[in-house]
């Protein structure tokens, strides 16, 4: 699974996680972004493998062992890895090993990556092709329509228990023009718009509040990466909380 940043790519893998339950042994763990960190104790951490100190290729046979003796006692295994982008070919020539293991014929190890876009040209290099052919599906997380900007902004405030319009379509409008449909780029706008018309007492959120938003955030779409999606300010909570009790604007 690979999309641009803010495309919900982290968002989309908590929620696979979720949804396996309890019916697969389901690990979600993020690629290290800083060298040095060894991916493998962070999967085995994950799945709780416990025992002593070793080294690397002593933690991947433990890793190798965990697989086959849940697969054994009729647990399937799947590893969700986040920020794919991140790995290095060795990691990657390792993760294909562990995903070799089989039974019968039967994979007992099921990895799903999640990446930037560019993971896409990693897995295409000479030396990853042999995963590569590993994949057995593939999809692009792409940025939302603008239809599907407006439905997103309804669905978030729908899930906050408010039920009435909070943006006007121009202001969703504006939202859109601004974000290019970008998951967390539409939080952030709507979170600052519907902050400052919490504070303003204004009841809809209108496109001049947006525009005004932009002027005091110049460039934000280079610089927006660090906020996580969906953080609000305290203002902005008290705002939702509000409107879905008397209408008043909410975040």
């Amino acid at each position: 699974m690979t999309g641009d940043e803010g495309t919900g790519k982290t968002t989309l893998a908590n929620a696979l996680l979720k949804e396996l339950g309890d019916r697969v042994t389901a690990v979600a763990v993020p690629c290290p972004e800083y060298e040095g960190i060894d991916f493998f104790k962070l999967i085995a951490k994950a799945y709780g493998i416990g025992g002593p100190q070793q080294d690397h290729d002593s933690l991947v046979t433990r890793i190798s062992d965990f697989v086959r003796g849940s697969s054994s006692s009729g647990k399937r295994v799947a590893l969700i890895v986040d920020d794919a982008h991140r790995l290095n070919s060795p990691c990657l020539k390792e993760l294909l090993d562990l995903s070799r293991i089989e039974e019968n014929g039967t994979r007992m190890l099921h990895i799903v990556f999640f990446g930037e876009s560019r993971y896409d040209e990693i897995l295409s290099a000479e030396s990853n092709r042999e995963l590569l052919k590993n994949v057995t599906f593939r999809h692009a997380l792409n940025p939302l329509t603008k239809d599907e900007t407006a439905q997103y902004i309804m669905h978030r405030l729908k899930i906050a228990q408010c039920e009435r319009e909070i943006f006007t379509p121009a202001a969703i409008n504006e939202i859109f023009t601004y974000s290019q449909g970008v998951p967390r780029l539409i939080n952030k706008a709507c979170d600052a718009a519907l902050s400052r018309s919490f504070y303003l007492g204004e009841s809809l959120v209108q496109p001049e509040t947006i525009r005004s938003f932009l002027k005091l955030m110049p460039d934000e779409k280079a610089v927006s990466a660090g906020n996580a999606p969906g953080r609000q300010t305290e203002a902005a909570g008290q705002a939702i909380e509000k409107a879905g009790r008397d209408g008043k604007p909410g975040s």
